[in-house]
């Protein structure tokens, strides 16, 4: 019996889910492991936030589209229901030396928002870092485009993990086997982020598998050539306060890529 998911309210519930890492880790609500769109995705489509019996692994974004049954995987000329998977593809190569997670895409949830002008760019979503480094917001879907490097867009579905989704009137039968959560597994990605001093001077850093480094001279050449999806130069998203045992330190995030 295939599962099927009513996944009218999980956008909302991705943007305050308290979601149990692949690590061990239980995040606080709005807060995600970073890199690790996959398994939220996984998790906040389920009714309860634990996420459900996936019968097709889901390794990554693009196994999850690759995976999916050909009549779940929508063109981005159909309009989605809220609680379907937006799917970013893998880019043609490394976005710099030692990119190793190009090939993996992202996922994100949408909200059902967007719709009017006709344009998907403008399709509202909840999605993992967002709003910097484990941090979940709603973003539209032209923003995240940019965030993850301009991954392309394969499309959205309707199916995850081999369960189908429904909003409005699916409904979920009773799950008694035990869950597998050692399938949701993903690389992590990288983020790139400028760490401002108390005097205004910012340090570029790269954030990847869980420490945070200097770029290289090639990475932050990437990074000033990033362009907004209508082609206007990249500047930084997201203006955000760290309190530390120094004090506040403000720090503006670029979204390079992530999956």
């Amino acid at each position: 019996m295939t599962l099927t998911l009513d996944v009218t309210n999980a956008a909302a519930r991705f943007r305050t889910l308290a979601g149990l890492g692949d690590n061990g880790i239980r995040y606080a609500a709005g807060r995600n492991q970073p890199g690790k769109c996959t398994r939220w995705t996984w998790l906040a489509l389920s009714e309860d936030g634990q996420g459900f019996q996936n019968s097709t692994p889901l390794p990554s974004a693009v196994a999850a589209w690759n995976n999916a049954p050909a009549e779940h995987r929508h063109p981005l000329t159909e309009k989605p229901f809220a609680g379907a998977v937006l799917v970013f593809g893998p880019t043609s190569g490394p976005r710099w030396a030692g990119d190793v997670n190009y090939p993996y895409g992202d996922v994100t949830v949408l909200d059902g928002s967007g719709y009017e002008s006709g344009d998907w760019q403008d399709w509202g979503q909840s999605a993992t870092d967002a709003a910097g480094v484990g941090v979940i917001a709603s973003v539209t879907a032209g923003t995240r485009y940019v965030q993850t490097g301009k991954r392309p867009v394969l499309g959205w579905l309707s199916s995850y993990g081999g369960a189908v989704l429904q909003s409005g009137s699916g409904t979920r039968p009773a799950d008694t086997s035990t869950l597998i959560p050692a399938t949701v597994h993903e690389e992590d990605d990288d983020m790139f982020m400028i760490q401002h001093d108390s005097k205004g001077r910012g340090t570029l850093l790269i954030y990847g598998g869980g420490k945070t480094r200097s770029l290289n001279s090639e990475q932050v050449s990437i990074i000033s050539g990033l362009k907004r999806a209508d082609g206007s130069p990249q500047v930084p998203l997201y203006g955000l306060t760290s309190q530390g045992a120094a004090g506040a330190r403000r720090f503006d995030v670029i979204r390079a890529s992530f999956k």
